[in-house]
């Protein structure tokens, strides 16, 4: 018996192009660009993970006004996440609330690199109980977003640098219709 049923998914939007899983500025931007070659093609996923961790123990800040509603975010951070998608690199994105059929998109800054954020990545896997205060992840989600940097910074978008800042960001809502089955474990 085939119990699939359609589900309808947004798609993300900044400026003139579209995401499906994530657009990131920052730490997975530098990741995304500096992967070698040689070792993505000899490893895989893993040279990535190799190059994240490179950049996770550098962590360089840059300034950005994000302005999401009548909110106004002006700080330095290390990585802009905006997910649509629950994967990054192949690894689950903590919070169980990502969904890309609810017309938001998950929107991380991060403060800090290095072991903090390690830390909170670790912690937050499964739960999503983040201590906002003693975090240097801040997570909250919006339909639209205008994000700028005082020096322009490349723009990752699912796993490619398509665009630099400022990047006007939309959810389109059920875009694309995927015939999904019920998981059996």
């Amino acid at each position: 018996m085939n119990d699939s049923k359609p589900i309808n998914i947004d798609v993300g939007q900044a400026n003139d192009r579209v995401f499906t899983n994530f657009l990131g500025v920052g730490l997975v931007s530098d990741t995304s660009e500096s992967v070698n070659e040689n070792i993505k093609n000899l490893f895989g996923k893993a040279g990535y993970y190799l190059s994240a961790f490179q950049h996770l123990t550098e962590g360089n800040t840059f300034s950005f006004v994000l302005k999401h509603g009548e909110t106004v975010v002006e700080d330095e951070a290390v990585m802009i996440l905006i997910a649509n998608g629950k994967y990054l690199g192949g690894q689950e994105i903590p919070g169980g609330s990502i969904s890309p059929a609810d017309g938001l998109l998950d929107v991380f800054i991060v403060y800090e690199a290095g072991l903090p954020l390690l830390k909170d990545f670790l912690v937050a896997k499964r739960t999503f109980e983040w201590n906002q205060d003693k975090s240097q992840v801040v997570h909250f989600q919006a339909s639209s977003l205008h994000l700028d940097t005082s020096v322009p910074q490349k723009v990752d978008m699912d796993g490619e640098i398509y665009a630099e800042t400022p990047v006007e960001i939309n959810v389109v809502s059920k875009q694309f219709s995927f015939l999904v089955g019920n998981s059996r474990r």
